[in-house]
């Protein structure tokens, strides 16, 4: 029977036995109001209890009906008490001994009570040590009971990582039952994202301080990710210790991590697209000036446009680059149909190789159409995809175009349009297939070969250009796709012939801004072609200087945009009109695709000697 007693002379921790000896004593009721120390004599306080020591103590309750013996153990760390003893008052009672004592009775009953209290009190000790490990086998088991069912994942692995508890939700996160996981290695249901499952050691992590693990589970081409909490737990009821991992599912969390990797990879891959396809523009503008020069120096046209077709493509592809480099949203142009299609056909032969030849009808060099270029090739490739899968090996796609007007279509408006008509002579469709071509993902290549997104991304393209798709097929016999396409009704550029003659000394003086010195040369060299006079500038404060002492000669500024320094040319251009209107500024870029806010034209690099002659004498021509 035992209980404490704290600084203030409060019992507490009273065992179970004692409290059904001495019926009901509130937790903290003082120590002498409920006992008086029969022996020794005068202990009113923790003091006298310190003199006391361990030695033999007698305590009678106040009501006088209880009586107990035993030793004061001072506590580890001081202020209290623990009382291990036994009741005595019946045994005295038992023995002949009258229950009012006095104080010269004890030595009477010395001997015989020593011997009989000692053997009481180990067993009250062993009684009560059964009972408590009793009590926590039994809170064991509950907790036990309350981790199985507990709605997180939870596994317990012993001290070799042999997995002694999986809870009902880890069964079913995995798919993997208890009964299948327990007596395996942690490491053959589970792999360390890190290090690999014949590390995953989850007693030498918590020695190495870790508390936190990530996990994948592999169940097929099934993956699942958690991320578990570790904990060392010493159990009692059991000599050897277990290790508890308390975990929630990151699948989707890392599916989303993995994508967002993947995007800033991705965007720093545009970045570095954007700034090669820059580059790239400025090395084509040098190399086509150079060459025009040359060409029209030695006076053969012809070399001149197989030097222009190489270049336009080159302009094609780097406007390809640069529509994944700056994921902007489609950039309408207008651009010659006759041209553009020239272009495809020699981008796309090369893909198709062999077992499909391309085969465009002649088309009328001046028609036009104002759409995004990348997206207009792209509509084109899935058709002829389309046409190649559809046909044997060694066939041809036809690629036809012609002009109606006011077409007898509901979908279209009473205006010019453009067809064209891309046909092959493949397996052909059927009414009910024809029905279904142009839903979002059906197929009939099966998912291996397509995603079923080819003419649907086709038909999303015309119908967002204010035109209209149809589709003609018969089995056997082939499948035609014909794509309608508004007119482009804005006048065409100028040529050469159609520019304004100009003095000897042109009309004026311009200034070139331009980092990049070579590329300075050429523009310079074009201008003076031109007759301007020309003077120049590598970055913008330079510029501001130049300007500052001719600007009532200068007719226009001929710009980069992006240069090096504190101001770029957009800023140059804000400067100029608030302190030099009205003076003339036309931006130069050698990024493909890029608006920039505030600006409304831009001449982009690599451009035409027809395009360059006339922005320059449009621009200067506004100063009077």
């Amino acid at each position: 029977m035992n209980f404490s007693v704290d600084e203030d002379h409060g019992i507490h921790n009273i065992t179970p036995r004692l409290l059904r000896y001495l019926g009901d004593i509130e937790e903290g009721k003082k120590l002498f109001d409920v006992f008086q120390f029969h022996r020794p004599s005068l202990i009113n306080s923790l003091e006298d209890l310190s003199r006391v020591g361990n030695s033999l103590v007698l305590l009678l309750s106040i009501t006088g009906e209880h009586g107990l013996r035993g030793q004061l153990l001072p506590l580890n760390g001081g202020g209290g008490y623990r009382f291990v003893g036994v009741p005595w008052l019946a045994w005295i009672n038992a023995n002949g001994f009258e229950s009012k004592l006095s104080m010269g009775d004890f030595p009477k009953i010395d001997s015989q009570l020593d011997q009989q209290l000692y053997m009481s009190t180990q067993k009250n000790m062993v009684d009560d040590l059964e009972a408590l490990n009793g009590e926590l086998r039994r809170a064991e088991e509950d907790r036990d009971n309350f981790l199985l069912a507990a709605k997180a994942p939870i596994f317990a692995v012993d001290s070799n990582n042999v997995i002694r508890l999986w809870n009902l939700e880890l069964e079913l996160a995995l798919g993997v039952s208890a009964k299948s996981a327990i007596g395996k290695k942690i490491g053959t249901v589970f792999q360390d994202e890190t290090q690999g499952s014949r590390y995953l050691d989850i007693a030498r992590l918590l020695k190495d301080g870790v508390t936190e693990v990530e996990v994948k589970h592999l169940n097929g081409t099934h993956r699942t990710d958690m991320l578990f909490r570790l904990f060392a737990h010493a159990s009692e009821s059991s000599s050897e210790s277990q290790n508890w991992g308390l975990g929630q599912d990151t699948t989707e969390v890392n599916i989303q991590k993995r994508e967002r990797y993947h995007l800033q990879r991705l965007e720093s891959l545009g970045k570095l697209t954007s700034i090669v396809a820059h580059d790239f523009n400025n090395l084509l503008a040098i190399i086509s000036g150079n060459l025009r020069f040359i060409t029209l120096k030695e006076g053969d046209e012809s070399i001149l446009e197989d030097i222009d077709s190489s270049v336009d493509d080159a302009i094609e592809l780097i406007k390809k680059l640069g529509n994944f480099g700056e994921a902007l949203n489609s950039t309408v142009e207008s651009f010659n149909l006759k041209k553009g299609l020239d272009q495809f056909v020699r981008l796309i032969q090369p893909i198709v190789g062999q077992d499909l030849g391309i085969v465009l009808a002649e088309v009328n060099a001046e028609i036009s159409i104002s759409v995004n270029k990348a997206d207009f090739d792209n509509s084109l490739l899935n058709l002829v995809i389309n046409a190649k899968d559809a046909s044997d090996v060694g066939s041809n796609v036809f690629i036809d175009v012609e002009v109606i007007s006011n077409p007898k279509v509901a979908a279209l408006k009473n205006r010019q349009y453009a067809v064209l008509k891309v046909r092959d002579q493949g397996c052909g469709m059927d009414g009910v297939l024809m029905e279904k071509a142009f839903e979002p993902f059906f197929t009939t290549k099966g998912r291996a070969r397509g995603s079923g997104l080819g003419l649907s991304s086709v038909f999303s393209f015309v119908q967002s250009n204010e035109g209209h798709c149809t589709i003609e097929s018969t089995v056997g016999a082939g499948t035609t796709v014909s794509i309608y396409l508004p007119l482009d009704t804005k006048p065409p550029p100028l040529g050469l012939l159609d520019l304004p003659a100009k003095g000897k000394r042109g009309s004026g003086l311009v200034l070139v801004v331009d980092d990049e010195a070579r590329v300075r040369k050429i523009t310079c060299r074009d201008l003076k072609e031109m007759n301007f006079d020309v003077i120049e500038a590598e970055n913008a404060a330079e510029a501001l200087e130049k300007i500052q002492d001719y600007h009532s000669e200068l007719v226009l500024v001929l710009s980069d945009i992006v240069m090096p320094g504190s101001m770029n040319g957009i800023e140059l251009k804000k400067i100029i009109e608030e302190k030099y209107a009205p003076l003339s500024v036309l931006l130069v870029s050698g990024n493909a695709l890029q608006e920039w806010e505030g600006v409304d034209e831009v001449l982009r690099k690599p451009y035409s000697l027809i395009e360059f002659q006339v922005l320059v004498t449009g621009y200067a021509n506004r100063v009077d």
